[in-house]
């Protein structure tokens, strides 16, 4: 057969800029990569293998990385967001043509990815918008809490100038509690409503401490018997999931700081007592 060439081409998205990025030979954890050899009519079976010094070579665990196209010269490589940073696996190609075959390896060591996400309650004492509405309910005082502006305190960190990245916002259930509203209070990070509670913020590069204003809105009416305060603090739970640097096909680099917990009370919350 003609010869079988011995060289790879990674391809991978790639700028001049302060971070480092994910590259082909050393991705970060949750990356896309494509891995690409010359051919000359060649079938290509490719793998992803470990090496013990004992053992020899292995196929690596299904976890480490998803390959699409693995029967084709060009192959694309998701490596697995639990993949630890600097291990090494080996990019395996075998090509086979006319019963001969050749093997091809390129060793990879996992890269620490610095992009990173984060989100901390913004603070101080939060209430209620507006008073209470009073109501009757089978005889008994009834208090309605409505709506509250509960700020957060939103960055990314770890990106390049002309990254472009996004995540997923949500709010962990609470009994009547709904989302109202979230509102970026920085114009450079767009927030779209997905609806049923669901968000997503969509940005480039470096963002330092912009607020988020999560609006709810406590539809539960608590009755006088539970004291006029009852149950109405409350502590919003807000999450990040879904990090991504889109250009890169990049995962946060890890699960701190990706939820943070507020708190909404109702002041002056006292009984009125009498002689």
């Amino acid at each position: 057969m003609k010869r079988i060439l011995l060289s790879f081409v990674v391809l991978a998205v790639a700028s001049a800029a302060a971070f480092a990025q994910s590259t082909g030979d050393a991705p970060y954890p949750g990356s896309k990569h494509v891995y690409r050899v010359a051919s000359d009519g060649e079938n290509q079976v490719w793998k992803i293998r470990t090496y013990d010094a004992v053992a020899g070579f292995a196929d690596a665990d299904l976890a480490t990385a998803t390959l699409t196209n693995a029967n084709t010269k060009e192959v694309t490589i998701d490596w697995g967001v639990g993949v630890a940073a600097g291990t090494t696996y080996y990019v395996q190609v075998e090509d086979s043509k006319a019963g001969c075959k050749n093997l091809r390896l390129l060793p990879i060591t996992i890269a620490a990815s610095t992009f990173d996400m984060l989100l901390t309650f913004g603070g101080g004492e939060v209430c209620y918008t507006n008073q209470v509405d009073p109501s009757i309910e089978g005889g008994k005082i009834a208090y309605t809490h409505g709506q509250a502006v509960v700020p957060y305190v939103f960055s990314v960190e770890g990106v390049n100038a002309g990254d472009n990245w996004s995540t997923t916002v949500t709010m962990g259930d609470i009994t009547d509690v709904t989302i109202d509203d979230l509102v970026s209070t920085d114009g450079t990070v767009t927030v779209t409503d997905n609806g049923a509670g669901v968000f997503t913020l969509t940005g480039t590069g470096v963002v330092a401490d912009i607020t988020l204003n999560l609006t709810v809105n406590n539809v539960k009416k608590y009755l006088e018997a539970a004291g006029y305060n009852g149950e109405a603090e409350i502590s919003p739970l807000l999450s990040l999931t879904a990090q991504t640097i889109l250009n890169q096909k990049v995962a946060d680099k890890d699960a701190a700081n990706d939820n943070a917990t507020g708190t909404v009370k109702r002041y002056s919350n006292s009984n009125i007592t009498f002689d």
